[in-house]
């Protein structure tokens, strides 16, 4: 049972080791800020994605928030990773006051939004 925990620990610090530099990579140099292409733009969005599917939410909310403000998409996919983000973050976090922000936005700052988009926006918010 020890070993299992030892183990288990392990695992879990070689875990955090690679996030930590990929957070770190991804803020540092190679910001979207800084002019950087669309190949480093998508690297960003699944990057995001993949700090999401590992529960990491609020790390994941702020790597779309730079995704969305570098990455040249629409106003409506801009509104959608917005809208899906306050979800995530009303949902699994409980931060009510971040998802506002973002459903806010939705229906505030974007032109060219899906209405039922809009419309959920407006409900949460």
């Amino acid at each position: 049972m020890k070993g299992q925990s030892l183990l288990l620990t392990l695992i879990l610090i070689g875990v955090l080791a690679v996030v930590g530099l990929q957070v770190y990579s991804l803020t540092g140099a190679h910001s979207l800020s800084s002019g950087s292409d669309s190949g480093d733009a998508e690297s960003l969005r699944d990057f995001a994605s993949q700090l999401k599917a590992n529960q990491l939410y609020e790390k994941s909310a702020e790597v779309y928030d730079e995704y969305v403000k570098g990455a040249n998409i629409s106003d409506a996919e801009k509104a959608n990773i917005d809208f899906n983000t306050g979800k995530m973050l009303l949902d699994q976090v409980g931060d009510s006051e971040e998802a506002l922000a973002r459903f806010l936005r939705v229906t505030h700052l974007y032109s060219d939004v899906d209405p039922e988009i809009k419309k959920e926006a407006r409900k949460l918010s």
